[in-house]
């Protein structure tokens, strides 16, 4: 049954994250489960997180698989690009996001999905150069269609710090201000 365990514990693992990283003591939460096999795992990942109470509503397998129904559908795309984010590769990135874009619409229209349905949200992954941990960034709040790459800049600055450094911030603690952003 190792492989219970290893599902329990892939389980436990964002919802120990979240939690901690908000600063909150997941013994002091109800631990809702859903969908069909949820019962089977709950009371070992509720053990595991320091859980007391397990909340499973009697209806929690129609009730996944009616959340699944009414979900949205989505279609990604990523391409790797490696190149320092300044203006002189803005075009290439508006290129490529354009033909992901493209590519994520035609695999939808192909599903049967009409214009009127479909959104795009393009993200770009964005690092120091050198550093690992790479942030996934969206278009600055308000920018209308269609995105450019300049529009991944950010606009809430602090002092001298844009956007993606902010949020570099707050996850990893510190940022570094010599390197440019890939």
């Amino acid at each position: 049954m190792g492989f219970i365990r290893v599902a329990n514990e892939s389980m436990c693992r964002p919802i120990r994250a979240l939690t901690q990283a908000k600063g909150r003591d997941t013994s002091r939460h109800v631990l809702a489960c859903f969908g069909g096999a949820g019962g089977q795992h709950a009371c070992a990942i509720a053990r595991s997180l320091g859980i007391k109470v397990v909340l499973i509503h009697r209806y929690s397998g129609t009730l996944s698989a009616y959340g699944i129904i009414l979900a949205d559908v989505a279609h990604e795309e990523q391409e790797a690009f490696g190149k320092v984010y300044d203006t002189h590769n803005f075009a290439y990135i508006d290129e490529r996001l354009t033909r992901l874009s493209q590519n994520c619409v035609e695999q939808l229209k192909q599903r049967g999905f009409t214009d009127e349905q479909i959104h795009t949200e393009p993200y770009l992954h964005m690092r120091y150069d050198r550093a690992d941990y790479a942030l996934l960034c969206g278009p600055e709040e308000g920018t209308e269609s269609p995105l450019h790459a300049e529009d991944f800049l950010g606009s809430r600055i602090r002092g001298s710090i844009p956007d993606f450094a902010e949020k570099y911030l707050t996850e990893i603690g510190f940022i570094i201000k010599d390197l440019p952003v890939i």
